[in-house]
């Protein structure tokens, strides 16, 4: 995955937002998930219309009914399947929607949706903390919202890209998965770099520096899993941050 198409993690410290490596780990469904603004906004409709999105079925309509059911009344009245009720606040009072929250370092998500009103909400950020509150705005103000047809967002937007990140486009790593080497193809850099491999926590295991601008096969002598690799230019500015697997 090219990471500079991904929004990065930050947690606040110090007064300020300081930047996490991206990272993952096998925690199902979390952990690996990386999604956008369109395809979860087609899934909260697929799940308000039934299950269906245009031709396109991903759940029963039982199965959403039975997401959205209590499982164990006596134990907690709000926990339906993987899903729960959350109270959200509105100008006229409160209401229990459907949905679900998560947090990890530096990303802090919320999805719940109102099937009484069609009003689906979704939050994604990239930084720690409880975004319950902007829940609670988006709720209110879709309330006062009397659309006369669909609402379909604009979420093909060309983002420009700076010139280092045009540069950093052109740099390739692979094989991924690997087994024993990785080659970086660092032939459009104008001055040497260093490469550094990390642990999936972002620890430096080893660097090679000076890389002149060509292709250079890095071997791996590491126990199989997830790492980061990070090619650095001169002034250890990283040019590019990437994950890669070595495989068994």
């Amino acid at each position: 995955m090219d990471t500079s198409h991904v929004a990065r993690p930050y947690q606040y410290a110090g007064g300020d937002y300081v930047p996490y490596a991206h990272y993952g780990f096998a925690d199902y469904p979390n952990g690996q998930l990386r999604s956008n603004t369109l395809d979860l906004g087609n899934f909260m409709i697929a799940c308000l219309s039934g299950g269906t999105l245009g031709q396109n079925t991903i759940l029963s309509q039982s199965a959403i009914s039975e997401m959205w059911s209590p499982q164990f009344s006596t134990l907690d009245e709000r926990q339906g399947l993987n899903w729960y009720q959350e109270e959200l606040y509105h100008s006229n009072g409160t209401a229990w929607l459907w949905g679900h929250n998560g947090g990890e370092s530096g990303a802090s998500t919320d999805m719940y949706l109102d099937p009484v009103n069609n009003i689906g909400i979704c939050i994604l950020t990239n930084g720690e903390g409880d975004a319950l509150y902007i829940c609670d705005e988006l709720y209110d103000y879709a309330l006062s919202l009397n659309p006369t047809a669909s609402i379909v967002p604009n979420c093909d937007e060309v983002v420009s890209f700076t010139e280092n990140e045009q540069h950093e486009k052109t740099i390739r790593v692979f094989p991924n998965p690997t087994t024993h080497q990785l080659t970086f193809d660092l032939s459009s850099m104008n001055e040497k770099s260093d490469i550094a491999i990390l642990s999936i926590e972002g620890k430096e295991l080893f660097r090679k520096n000076g890389l002149t601008p060509d292709l250079h096969h890095i071997p791996l002598q590491l126990p199989f899993g997830f790492y980061y690799y990070a090619i650095l230019n001169s002034d250890m500015t990283i040019k590019k941050l990437g994950k890669f697997v070595i495989a068994n």
